[in-house]
């Protein structure tokens, strides 16, 4: 049998609606060669109850995880059956904006490339409002001189926008949760600079919803601390010296409400970087109510970063 050009990979956790959903845009794409690898991390069966009883249009595998993989290890999963040589993701609440999208994103498979991302739709299931987060060909080339802009704002979006060729090199960090998807975007920006694709074409649909993980970890100072640390250790602190990449680090200490190096401490076995002191000991002589007023924090960040730039390991 002849191997597809493409396998989309859909990690899946007891969302059978947005399942459906996402498969029924797969179902109407123009174009035709490739498979679907659906690996499930869900507790119950719903999922695989569901899949028994559809009636696939295209080659389907389903792989139920047992024990749970976690979400981060079951991104990569499907990648272990594929019979492709490009791993196409998508999370299972997002889909295909039109039928033409895989289409387009199959006729950027040249030799050369080795990732390639898409513009993309945001959706709001609680008021339907959509916005184009399509980024331009300039925006995406700033990204390319200094990637580490991603930990101000992640601008290329959730792992549902990458398609990128089957490669060990290509996996994402499984000790990560919360940053997983900027610290595989920077690193492979870093390898393979010229071998990124952008596509300013808002090609996949992104689902916000209540169900979404990242809400959860977001306000979880063990998994945040442990991420950030992580990333900027892999980095070697590099990216510090941009203060709107300072700003994050100092936004991050602000809104988890760490007050001193002890507490800090206490969510992870890291070696506390200086600056990072710095910003701990800095803030806590700002009173809470203070901290929370954007100017306020603005200008002490400022302050902050100024007093730190000497300090910084990295570029």
């Amino acid at each position: 049998m002849r191997s597809p050009l493409i396998s989309i990979c859909i990690p899946t956790y007891e969302r059978v609606e947005y399942l459906k959903r996402l498969l029924e845009s797969i179902r109407i794409q123009t174009f035709k060669n490739f498979e679907v690898i659906i690996t499930d991390d869900s507790k119950s069966s719903v999922i695989e109850s569901f899949i028994k009883e559809y009636t696939p249009e295209f080659p389907l595998q389903f792989h139920k995880n047992t024990p749970s993989l976690g979400t981060s290890k079951n991104m990569v999963e499907g990648m272990k059956f594929a019979r492709s040589q490009w791993i196409k993701l998508v999370l299972d609440d997002d889909w295909f904006t039109d039928e033409n999208s895989l289409e387009i994103i199959a006729a950027h498979t040249q030799e050369d490339n080795k990732i390639i991302y898409s513009g993309f739709i945001t959706f709001e299931e609680e008021t339907g409002k959509r916005e184009d987060r399509t980024l331009s060909k300039t925006q995406f080339s700033k990204l390319l001189k200094n990637p580490y802009l991603l930990m101000s704002d992640n601008i290329i979006g959730v792992p549902s926008v990458l398609m990128f060729r089957k490669n060990e090199n290509l996996l994402f960090d499984e000790r990560l949760n919360w940053l997983t998807d900027i610290e595989c975007y920077v690193r492979w920006i870093n390898e393979y600079k010229n071998k990124n694709i952008y596509i300013s074409k808002p090609l996949i649909t992104v689902s916000y919803n209540a169900s979404q993980l990242t809400r959860t970890l977001s306000v979880n100072p063990k998994v945040v601390i442990h991420d950030y640390l992580l990333f900027y250790y892999k980095n070697q602190g590099k990216g510090l010296k941009n203060i709107m990449v300072y700003d994050t680090w100092w936004r991050m200490i602000r809104n988890l409400k760490i007050r001193d190096v002890a507490q800090l401490k206490q969510y992870t076995d890291y070696t506390i970087p200086g600056f990072l002191a710095n910003i701990i000991s800095l803030q806590k002589r700002i009173p809470q109510n203070l901290l929370s007023n954007k100017i306020v924090s603005k200008l002490s960040m400022s302050y902050s970063y100024l007093t730190n730039y000497n300090k910084f390991d990295g570029a």
